[in-house]
């Protein structure tokens, strides 16, 4: 999976949330949030841009 330009390689979901908020303003937020684990070990929060279809990397 490439985030951010940055290959991800992702051992396990470990939670699955939607947002979808601010549907009034020009640019509504729609986001499909996972936790996942990469196979380094390490835990990162990912999201899918239900609006733009692309992937993002919070907290890098």
């Amino acid at each position: 999976m490439v985030i951010n330009g940055y290959i991800k390689h992702i051992a396990l979901i470990s939670d699955i949330w939607e947002i979808n908020d601010e549907w009034w303003r020009s640019k509504p937020i729609s986001r499909l949030y996972y936790q996942a684990i990469t196979q380094e070990g390490r835990q990162i929060t990912i999201f899918n841009d239900l609006i733009d279809h692309q992937w993002y990397q919070q907290n890098i």
